[in-house]
């Protein structure tokens, strides 16, 4: 199966074989500047033109057919939802990577005294927030006082809260 995105359609086309097609299209885009054969073109209930084809790629075996990062998104959402405060407050990468930006250690460098009352902090946050997936990370501050965070670091824990205001808007 191939996708054809045509530059002013909002959906593709599907096509099962495209292979001539991809192999026109390649010549048209490669072709220099002047030399350039734009042929006219009807595939199913689409007429235009080479020019006006996007990109046209060949579907693997299981792939989606259309770019699904934020339904994927949500799906994946309401799978952790589901799962337990304890399951959620295990140490992933996104709380390996908020630690590291702030204190520039790995966490599992950390004391076994600093790995409990983190645990137990998230913990707790999960249980009084069970509809989220990632903690706020202000509930982290009592462990942080004296962190001195660079401008590189402020930007990761930019990155991190958008992704935390992305599970409130959708909690």
């Amino acid at each position: 199966m191939y996708i054809i995105k045509i530059k002013s359609r909002d959906l593709p086309l599907e096509v099962e074989d495209a292979s001539n097609l991809k192999m026109s299209w390649v010549e048209y885009t490669n072709a220099p500047f002047g030399k350039k054969i734009n042929k006219a073109l009807s595939i199913q209930n689409w007429t235009g033109t080479l020019s006006d084809i996007k990109s046209i790629e060949l579907l693997k075996e299981g792939q989606s057919k259309t770019n699904n990062s934020f339904k994927d998104w949500l799906e994946m959402k309401r799978q952790k939802v589901n799962n337990t405060p304890q399951e959620k407050s295990r140490v992933g990468g996104f709380l390996r990577l908020f630690h590291y930006l702030v204190s520039g250690r790995k966490l599992e460098n950390e004391p076994e005294e600093f790995m409990d009352t983190f645990n137990k902090i998230t913990l707790d946050f999960f249980i009084e927030n069970p509809k989220r997936i990632y903690p706020d990370l202000i509930i982290y501050k009592p462990l942080y006082k004296s962190s001195n965070i660079s401008i590189m670091n402020m930007t990761g824990l930019e990155v991190l809260n958008h992704q935390i205001n992305q599970d409130i808007k959708y909690s």
